[in-house]
Protein backbone atom coordinates (compact mmCIF):
# COMPACT_ATOMS: atom_id res chain seq x y z
CA UNK A 1 0.00 0.00 0.00
CA UNK A 2 1.12 3.50 -0.74
CA UNK A 3 0.71 5.26 2.44
CA UNK A 4 1.04 9.16 2.78
CA UNK A 5 1.06 11.10 5.77
CA UNK A 6 1.20 14.83 5.66
CA UNK A 7 0.40 17.77 8.00
CA UNK A 8 -3.84 18.00 6.98
CA UNK A 9 -4.46 20.52 9.11
CA UNK A 10 -2.57 22.91 6.91
CA UNK A 11 -4.90 22.65 4.25
CA UNK A 12 -8.01 21.57 6.04
CA UNK A 13 -10.61 23.47 8.04
CA UNK A 14 -10.36 21.08 10.80
CA UNK A 15 -7.72 20.55 13.46
CA UNK A 16 -7.25 18.51 16.31
CA UNK A 17 -9.33 17.27 17.82
CA UNK A 18 -11.20 17.52 14.69
CA UNK A 19 -9.13 16.00 12.53
CA UNK A 20 -9.78 12.80 11.80
CA UNK A 21 -7.55 11.73 8.55
CA UNK A 22 -4.15 10.12 10.16
CA UNK A 23 -3.06 8.86 6.58
CA UNK A 24 -4.04 8.44 2.75
CA UNK A 25 -2.82 4.65 2.05
CA UNK A 26 -4.47 4.90 -1.34
CA UNK A 27 -5.48 7.13 -4.15
CA UNK A 28 -6.37 7.15 -7.34
CA UNK A 29 -8.38 9.65 -9.54
CA UNK A 30 -12.15 9.25 -8.39
CA UNK A 31 -11.17 6.55 -5.03
CA UNK A 32 -9.02 6.98 -1.93
CA UNK A 33 -8.48 5.06 0.95
CA UNK A 34 -7.72 6.41 4.16
CA UNK A 35 -7.12 5.69 8.37
CA UNK A 36 -7.77 6.78 11.40
CA UNK A 37 -7.30 5.80 14.64
CA UNK A 38 -9.90 6.56 17.44
CA UNK A 39 -7.90 7.64 20.38
CA UNK A 40 -8.89 7.71 23.81
CA UNK A 41 -9.13 11.15 24.20
CA UNK A 42 -11.33 11.75 21.25
CA UNK A 43 -14.05 14.70 22.16
CA UNK A 44 -16.81 12.16 20.35
CA UNK A 45 -16.53 9.17 22.76
CA UNK A 46 -19.01 8.29 25.48
CA UNK A 47 -18.53 7.06 28.87
CA UNK A 48 -18.02 3.42 27.60
CA UNK A 49 -15.61 4.14 24.78
CA UNK A 50 -17.75 3.91 21.51
CA UNK A 51 -17.57 6.45 18.52
CA UNK A 52 -20.60 9.12 18.16
CA UNK A 53 -21.99 7.30 14.98
CA UNK A 54 -22.29 10.83 13.81
CA UNK A 55 -18.42 11.16 13.91
CA UNK A 56 -18.62 8.40 11.04
CA UNK A 57 -19.97 10.60 8.52
CA UNK A 58 -17.46 13.73 9.47
CA UNK A 59 -14.42 10.84 9.10
CA UNK A 60 -15.95 10.07 5.77
CA UNK A 61 -16.09 13.83 4.94
CA UNK A 62 -12.79 14.45 5.35
CA UNK A 63 -11.00 11.28 3.92
CA UNK A 64 -12.46 11.93 0.63
CA UNK A 65 -11.01 15.76 1.53
CA UNK A 66 -7.71 14.61 2.59
CA UNK A 67 -7.28 12.47 -0.52
CA UNK A 68 -8.52 15.20 -3.12
CA UNK A 69 -6.28 17.97 -1.17
CA UNK A 70 -3.05 15.64 -1.60
CA UNK A 71 -3.82 14.50 -5.38
CA UNK A 72 -4.25 18.60 -6.04
CA UNK A 73 -1.34 19.65 -4.18
CA UNK A 74 0.79 17.10 -5.22
CA UNK A 75 -0.17 18.18 -9.17
CA UNK A 76 0.91 21.64 -7.71
CA UNK A 77 -2.03 22.95 -6.86
CA UNK A 78 -3.54 25.56 -4.62
CA UNK A 79 -2.74 25.52 -0.74
CA UNK A 80 -6.59 26.96 0.00
CA UNK A 81 -8.88 24.36 -1.68
CA UNK A 82 -12.36 24.22 0.22
CA UNK A 83 -15.22 21.91 -0.38
CA UNK A 84 -18.02 21.90 2.15
CA UNK A 85 -20.42 18.74 2.67
CA UNK A 86 -23.93 19.93 1.96
CA UNK A 87 -25.73 16.81 2.29
CA UNK A 88 -25.52 13.16 3.32
CA UNK A 89 -27.71 10.32 1.83
CA UNK A 90 -28.57 6.86 2.79
CA UNK A 91 -25.82 6.63 4.96
CA UNK A 92 -26.08 3.17 7.05
CA UNK A 93 -24.70 2.79 10.37
CA UNK A 94 -23.84 -0.93 11.31
CA UNK A 95 -21.20 -1.13 14.10
CA UNK A 96 -19.85 1.01 16.42
CA UNK A 97 -16.33 1.78 16.69
CA UNK A 98 -14.67 2.07 20.01
CA UNK A 99 -11.28 3.90 21.35
CA UNK A 100 -8.82 2.29 19.80
CA UNK A 101 -10.14 1.18 16.48
CA UNK A 102 -8.20 2.04 13.32
CA UNK A 103 -10.86 3.48 10.97
CA UNK A 104 -10.61 2.66 7.16
CA UNK A 105 -12.67 4.68 4.87
CA UNK A 106 -12.89 3.65 1.07
CA UNK A 107 -14.08 7.07 -1.06
CA UNK A 108 -15.40 7.31 -4.58
CA UNK A 109 -16.59 9.98 -6.14
CA UNK A 110 -19.10 8.46 -8.62
CA UNK A 111 -20.67 11.87 -10.08
CA UNK A 112 -19.56 15.54 -10.44
CA UNK A 113 -22.12 17.68 -11.46
CA UNK A 114 -20.81 21.39 -11.91
CA UNK A 115 -19.25 22.21 -8.66
CA UNK A 116 -21.51 19.10 -6.60
CA UNK A 117 -19.47 16.06 -6.20
CA UNK A 118 -21.21 12.88 -5.70
CA UNK A 119 -19.26 10.39 -3.24
CA UNK A 120 -19.72 6.83 -2.08
CA UNK A 121 -18.56 6.33 1.43
CA UNK A 122 -17.85 2.50 3.17
CA UNK A 123 -16.03 2.88 6.59
CA UNK A 124 -14.46 -0.59 8.03
CA UNK A 125 -12.76 -1.95 11.00
CA UNK A 126 -10.76 -4.60 10.99
CA UNK A 127 -12.26 -5.61 7.69
CA UNK A 128 -16.02 -5.71 8.41
CA UNK A 129 -18.30 -2.46 7.45
CA UNK A 130 -19.68 -0.43 10.20
CA UNK A 131 -20.80 2.28 8.14
CA UNK A 132 -21.85 3.35 4.63
CA UNK A 133 -23.48 5.83 2.22
CA UNK A 134 -23.56 8.45 0.28
CA UNK A 135 -21.40 12.14 0.82
CA UNK A 136 -22.39 14.98 -2.01
CA UNK A 137 -19.54 17.72 -1.56
CA UNK A 138 -19.28 21.44 -2.75
CA UNK A 139 -16.26 22.48 -4.06
CA UNK A 140 -15.91 26.01 -3.54
CA UNK A 141 -14.13 27.72 -6.84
Amino acid sequence: MNQEKINFKDYMAHEPPMLFVDKVLEKSEKKAKTSFTVNKECIFLDESGVLARSALIEIAGQSFAAADILKKTMKGGKKDLKGFLVSVRDFKFIHDARAGDEIICDTEETNNIAQLRIVEAKLSVNGICIACGELRVFDKP
